[in-house]
């Protein structure tokens, strides 16, 4: 989906930061002084959710401006991101910040709360760290968001 990044859920110590730091492929963190920054959970429950239901994504520009919106029921229940209209399709765009990468989800048909704000970042215990600069032919060409 992002290529060349890997998702990790850790927690921010030395000796898990060594781990993923040894793992093949891996160069850094992505964020302030190469430390990792963590990600919002809404941010990575919404493409987990998008990706695991098979819901039809393409990329899409990181948007600089919208309302953020949050999909009520059937399969992207919950789902947060952004409204965007071209013409008669709406997309919800869902994004990660840190990267400012997208992807857009159609969500004609679905029930959308609209003008929501984030919820606000976990600090304690685990949050997601994105790795960077990764080699697809080190992991098999596959990011996971586990």
């Amino acid at each position: 989906m992002f290529s060349c990044y890997a998702f990790v859920r850790m927690v921010q110590t030395s000796d898990e930061r060594l781990k993923v730091l040894r793992t093949p492929g891996v160069l850094g963190f992505v964020g302030s002084e190469g430390q990792g920054t963590p990600i919002p959970d809404e941010q990575i429950e919404s493409l987990k959710t998008a990706i695991s239901r098979y819901v039809p994504c393409f990329p899409h520009p990181f948007p600089s401006a919208g309302k953020r919106v949050r999909i009520r029921g059937g399969f992207l229940q919950g789902v947060e991101g952004i409204l965007v209209r071209q013409g008669a399709d709406q997309s919800v765009v869902v994004s990660v910040e840190l990267l400012q990468r997208s992807i857009a989800i159609r969500v004609e048909g679905y029930d959308i709360d609209i003008g929501l704000t984030f919820s606000e970042l976990n600090h304690g215990g685990m949050n997601f760290y994105i790795a960077s600069d990764l080699n697809p032919e080190s992991i098999g060409g596959q990011e996971n968001l586990k």
